[in-house]
């Protein structure tokens, strides 16, 4: 499936995040950006590499969220991507939709243990449980 979305940002590399959100249909925060030359001249490779999280009240926020294990808060996680091309342009589109291919498929394994978790407990919860049994057969005492 082709998609074809037009996108506006404040430069070249921001339209294309846009355009990539739109598609995608996720709401991130860019946490960092880093883009530098591999190689020298007029055909030099460039690496980028980005780290998102997902926005608070977006539609994937409360997916993308996990415990700290000193603090016991909840936060959101950070996804990194990386991307080279020797278009600078190509070259962070790449790396971002790496960082949101890593988020998503997070996302999508974690809610997928949750129902298997969800469906073991309810299977499992009459199991081992005592109840009260009131025998048919009347009885009668022993002289």
């Amino acid at each position: 499936v082709e998609r074809y979305v037009a996108a506006t940002g404040t430069g070249p590399v921001d339209a294309v995040y846009k355009a990539i959100d739109q598609i995608v249909g996720v709401s991130v925060e860019l946490e960092s950006y880093q883009l530098s030359s591999v190689t020298e001249g007029i055909e030099a490779l460039a690496t980028t590499r980005v780290s998102i999280q997902a926005k608070r009240g977006g539609p994937n926020d409360d997916a993308s969220t996990s415990m700290d294990a000193q603090t016991g808060l909840e936060k959101l996680r950070r996804f990194s991507g990386s991307g080279s091309d020797n278009d600078i342009v190509t070259s962070s589109a790449r790396a971002y939709v790496s960082a949101l291919n890593k988020m998503l498929s997070w996302t999508m394994r974690r809610n997928m243990l949750q129902q298997e978790t969800q469906k073991e407990e309810d299977t499992s919860s009459n199991i081992g449980d005592a109840q009260a049994f009131q025998s048919p057969v009347n009885t009668v005492p022993m002289s």
